[in-house]
């Protein structure tokens, strides 16, 4: 998991263009209407039949109830916003179950996490494949103040035009306290839960937009020749005054492993039960913080 070209620049407002198949786990989410095919948000493939995207993406309006999994299409391998530029290297996707975080709150954006179930396993390409999953050790590590992720995502630009080609770009991430101070002067009062995070330059120098909702926020882990990118959340709200201002950070929803664990619905993950899903995951997690402790240590010499 978690492989990738690096960028070519270390810096979706002001935001930098990607190449083709350079973040081989981002999907496109689309919805079919009278006028074709909607693109409506970004998410990210955790495996060959699981997605990642924004709770706020896949619900009715102004509800917690999911979207019908029938209007709902998943492009995976996707560089261009238009559907009708895809090459044949894009593999295009049903739903058969939309799962949203039983507390997601739509008034303040709370867990607004939800995971999409394919109907048919993806094929493992150079083009498409998944992003690794978050560890306690690596969230702890890149939730941090100060410390840089990658966003990437097609939404609007700084020419409020939505991009046509994927695009990507560094954000710092912000403590609570500082990005709550930042939002008591504005519009509206933000309250930063702990399953959220801020991100964002003091100066407002680039920044998500509308139509990056549900896109992964990335932080590498290991040494250059074996760099693997995880996600550790997903892109949720802005300011509503506007992107890429000053001071006007935006919030992430935090990649939560507990939700997995506890989900009576993801006891249909790939067939596997509840008890022995537990199972899997503990030891996934145990031979994933082995990985990175070695990765750390190959990294500080520690």
């Amino acid at each position: 998991c978690g492989k990738s070209d690096s960028p070519k620049t270390p810096f979706v407002v002001n935001g930098d263009a990607t190449s083709v198949g350079q973040w081989p786990w981002m999907v496109g989410l689309g919805v079919r209407s009278s006028k074709g095919m909607q693109f409506i948000c970004g998410g990210v493939l955790i495996s060959e039949t699981w997605v990642l995207t924004a709770a706020h993406c896949v619900t009715r309006k102004l509800s917690n109830i999911p979207m019908d999994s029938k209007s709902l299409t998943i492009f995976c391998g996707k560089h261009f916003r238009k559907f009708v530029k895809d090459d044949e290297f894009v593999q295009i996707k049903q739903v058969k179950q939309i799962i949203v975080h039983d507390e997601y709150d739509f008034t303040r954006y709370d867990s607004d996490i939800a995971l999409i179930q394919l109907e048919n396993a993806i094929e493992l390409t150079t083009r498409v494949q998944p992003v690794c999953l978050p560890t306690d050790i690596t969230t702890r590590e890149n939730i941090r103040d100060t410390q840089k992720g990658i966003v990437i995502g097609w939404g609007l630009t700084e020419n409020a035009t939505f991009s046509e080609t994927l695009r990507e770009t560094v954000l710092p991430v912000v403590n609570h306290e500082k990005c709550e101070e930042a939002y008591r002067e504005g519009l509206r009062t933000v309250t930063i839960t702990r399953n959220m995070f801020c991100a964002g330059h003091d100066s407002g120098s680039s920044d998500i937009c509308n139509g990056d909702s549900g896109g992964p926020f990335m932080f590498s882990v290991g040494p250059p020749h074996d760099k693997r990118w995880y996600v550790e959340g997903l892109v949720s709200w802005g300011s509503e005054s506007g992107c890429a201002e000053a001071h006007r950070y935006s919030g992430f929803t935090k990649f939560e492993q507990a939700w997995f664990c506890k989900s009576e619905q993801y006891s249909y993950f790939d067939g596997i039960s509840t008890l022995r899903l537990r199972s899997v995951l503990d030891k996934l997690q145990a031979e994933r913080n082995m990985d990175v402790t070695e990765k750390r240590q190959i990294v500080g010499g520690s």
